[in-house]
């Protein structure tokens, strides 16, 4: 069958995800759920820092993959903006991102939400997940929403603006309601109604189903499968 691959949260672990690919190599698009960055592993091993960044300059080349931010990344590609920070943040890796990597490799690469069609039904692939309360009111969430919601947070993120939908929720030890990088799936996650989501961020031993969504997040110990044609679901344990 035409299948798609998605992969989740990889914090650093290009090696792993190296052969995630080479394993997968007929499908069709990859999804990459976010958090590329930080991992205690390679906490101080700036070397290693670099290969990561010379890998997602060299995998976003790449049409077939599709990659979206997560919380672990914005923090990074910005201007040192406090309210983005979180665990794991490094200036010195930072410091070696800038000088490593396009200007504004982030924005131009990466995708705040993905939607996917499979005949009429809407899947949204995000980092953390879209929350109801995330939608502005009497708004209709399809393809159009979703471009423009896109073209919001990243022009926000551009031009330095505070914006709700890229911070912690209290879950994470923020303010209100986590946003579409942050949202945690255990404490702040909502479904959309009608509308299956397939989200990271909130690592468990086992992949999890709330209705027909799903929280991929296994410290990179599982993978998915998606029918092209149907969007069906099948994991695999990597």
């Amino acid at each position: 069958m035409p299948y798609d691959l998605i992969i989740p949260d990889i914090h650093e672990k290009i090696d792993v995800t190296d052969e995630i690919i080479a394993r997968y190599p007929d499908c069709r698009f990859r999804y990459f759920l976010g958090d590329f960055w930080d991992s205690f592993e390679w906490e101080f091993q700036p070397d290693h820092w670099r290969r990561v960044a010379h890998w997602l300059v060299k995998i976003s080349d790449d049409s077939r993959n599709k990659l979206l931010a997560g919380n672990h990344d914005i923090q990074y590609y910005n201007n040192g903006m406090e309210y983005y920070l979180c665990s794991g943040y490094i200036g010195a890796k930072h410091q070696m991102i800038s000088q490593e990597m396009p200007a504004h490799w982030l924005t131009r690469n990466c995708h705040w939400v993905y939607p996917v069609m499979h005949g009429d039904r809407l899947t949204l692939l995000s980092h953390a997940g879209v929350n109801p309360l995330h939608v502005r009111y009497g708004a209709t969430v399809d393809l159009d929403y979703v471009m423009k919601l896109n073209a919001e947070i990243t022009n926000n993120f551009i031009m330095g603006v505070n914006d709700s939908l890229l911070q912690a929720g209290r879950g994470r030890g923020g303010r209100g309601m986590g946003g579409i990088t942050w949202q945690d799936w255990d404490r702040e996650y909502s479904p959309l109604e009608g509308i299956r989501q397939i989200v990271g961020h909130t690592p468990h031993a086992e992949p999890r189903w709330l209705g027909q969504d799903l929280c991929l997040d296994t410290h990179l110990g599982h993978v998915a499968l998606m029918d092209c044609e149907t969007g069906a679901i099948t994991i695999e344990a990597v």
